[in-house]
């Protein structure tokens, strides 16, 4: 006797017989269809003679964020990833989820050289993107290992792969938040278990701090879940911002956490509350994270900026504000990076703001942020003498700066330099401090005169 069948259940039985090529949770393409496509597409790259390149991109942290904040905006992040990388790719190149937080950019007719800018380009836009969740803003980061079929000891679809994940994961020894494309790394020789210990949130720190479970999170208030920890969470955060910097001019970062150690040793000098020297440091820091928006040709200029130029930096200000309007907890330091390029006799910008109209911790940050300039290499110079960034400073004060303020700085310098070198946890490195000379003469003649004007520190 024939089995009776319904139209709902033969359908389920296609179903069943078809094996599914989407990934249901990101409808990119899943991981079986991934090694497929590879495969033919090697194949057909090798025959007839084609470019090939792979990009593994792997979201940091993923399960911190899931164990803090709960798997459904987990899944919220994959989705959003997975639309970053579908509008950022072409209609060719084959994209889709390997499975958990990993992904996968196949780039048909592509060398190595553009699948790395490309790599580039995707991890900024992921990293820009702010995700909200209730009242609780954060953002993530990524690691990236980039392959080409053009690469020595390439010589199957396989071998594509696992030189991708090798840098993907040497990427996560590194620090994460990077592409990782040269083959020439002592990491690529990974065993899978420290590939795995590498990728654990446990190896390099958790990028959103330990806090109440999710079901706890998702319902309690600001108050119930303490401003502390979120602070924590937004400024975690922001440092993968500015450490992009370090990959975009190799310059403001390092700057940024200078000026973050300046503006807090002077607030202290200044006597201060300790809570205000925090807000004043974390400002610090956050005071460039705008020049994400300035172009490269710009930033990395080898001379003098052009007055187009010049306006294009200057708006850098504005573009930190809206990278960061939606953390609602850094609401002092965004006071202070939207007012830190204001002079003091009122010929500043963005809005011209004289005197002690300007708050408190943007003229601190004014003062720090332009010595800090002076006493560092710069693309078109080198590093100023401290005995020339101190004369710039007293005859500046009074117009440009808060002469109060440049006194306290003053006078506290030869303190604040005692220490050569500071370690910067953030960037993982040491950082030698600028020293007085030993022939204060410097300071006198024409060499103050040939020194560039503070105010042109964009």
């Amino acid at each position: 006797m024939p089995k009776e069948t319904s139209p709902e259940s033969e359908k389920a039985d296609k179903k069943l017989d078809t094996p599914s090529i989407i990934d249901e949770s990101t409808s990119l393409y899943n991981q079986r269809f991934l090694m497929d496509a590879t495969s033919l597409e090697f194949a057909k790259a090798q025959k007839q003679g084609l470019a090939l390149s792979i990009i593994l991109l792997d979201i940091d942290d993923f399960q911190t964020i899931t164990n803090d904040l709960g798997p459904a905006v987990g899944n919220k992040v994959l989705v959003e990833v997975a639309k970053i990388l579908k509008n950022s790719t072409r209609d060719v190149d084959i994209v889709g989820r390997c499975g958990g937080e990993k992904f996968c950019i196949l780039l048909p007719n592509t060398h190595l050289k553009r699948a790395t800018v490309g790599a580039e380009r995707v991890r900024n836009l992921i990293i820009s993107r702010v995700f909200k969740e209730g009242q609780v803003s954060f953002n993530i980061t990524v690691s990236l290992g980039v392959s080409c079929i053009s690469e020595a000891d390439t010589a199957s679809a396989r071998d594509l792969l696992e030189h991708a994940d090798m840098r993907l994961y040497a990427d996560k020894q590194r620090g994460r938040n990077r592409v990782l494309y040269k083959k020439d790394t002592p990491e690529e020789n990974l065993t899978p278990g420290q590939r795995e210990a590498a990728a654990s949130p446990s190896a390099i720190g958790p990028s959103i701090p330990a806090s109440p479970t999710p079901s706890r999170m998702q319902n309690a208030s600001l108050m119930q879940y303490g401003a502390k920890t979120l602070s924590a969470l937004y400024i975690q955060s922001i440092r993968a911002l500015v450490n992009a910097l370090e990959l975009k001019d190799g310059y403001t970062a390092t700057h940024s956490y200078m000026v973050a150690h300046y503006s807090a040793a002077l607030a202290t000098k200044f006597g201060l509350s300790q809570d205000m020297v925090e807000v004043i440091r974390t400002a610090g820091l956050l005071h460039d994270v705008g020049k994400v928006g300035v172009p490269d040709g710009v930033l990395k200029k080898n001379g003098p900026l052009s007055n187009e130029e010049f306006t294009v930096v200057k708006t850098h200000p504005v573009l930190s504000i809206k990278v960061l309007n939606d953390l609602v907890f850094l609401r002092k330091e965004l006071e202070i990076v939207r007012y830190h390029q204001e002079k003091y006799d009122g010929t500043g910008y963005p809005y011209a703001l004289k005197g002690e109209n300007i708050p408190l911790g943007a003229r601190i940050l004014a003062i720090c942020d332009t010595f800090e300039a002076m006493t560092a290499n710069r693309p078109y110079r080198k590093a100023l003498p401290v005995e020339i960034a101190v004369a710039e400073l007293k005859k500046c004060a009074g117009t440009q700066f808060d002469p109060k303020l440049v006194k306290v700085f003053i006078d506290s310098l030869p303190e604040i330099l005692s220490t050569r070198q500071i370690y910067l946890e953030g960037l993982r490195k040491t950082v030698e401090l600028p020293q007085f000379s030993s022939q204060p003469s410097e300071t006198k003649g024409e060499g103050v005169v040939q020194t560039p004007a503070p105010a042109t520190n964009p």
